[in-house]
């Protein structure tokens, strides 16, 4: 299962997209503005992110069920990616669908 809490923390985001900010170019505009934009990205890429990583595990797994894949210091097997990856993805898609504020979600 996901661990939410293995994901930066709001204010580790705020403090990534602040150095971020301060060492890149082209920035435009006020800090607060680039800091709501870049995280706008995130959400909007985050799902499809997630979604992808859920389908390179079942195509993976029809290849080869036994295959293990690294997660860091820990060995996950593909299926244990696909699983994981797409309960973020329904997570992600849930909270975007709750931000648009048009949207009913029912179970």
């Amino acid at each position: 299962m996901p661990i939410l809490q293995d994901y930066p923390s709001p204010a580790e985001r705020n403090r990534f997209f602040e150095a971020y900010i301060a060492h890149g170019r082209g920035i435009q505009g006020d800090k607060a503005d680039a800091i709501a934009s870049l995280e706008m990205e995130i959400r909007d890429w985050r799902a499809a992110s997630h979604a992808f990583w859920c389908a390179w595990g079942v195509v993976m797994s029809e290849d080869d069920p036994e295959l293990v894949v690294m997660n860091g210091d820990e060995m996950e097997d593909v299926h244990e990616v696909a699983l994981r990856d797409a309960i973020l993805f329904k997570i992600d898609v849930r909270r975007r669908v709750q931000d648009c504020g048009r949207c009913v979600i029912r179970d």
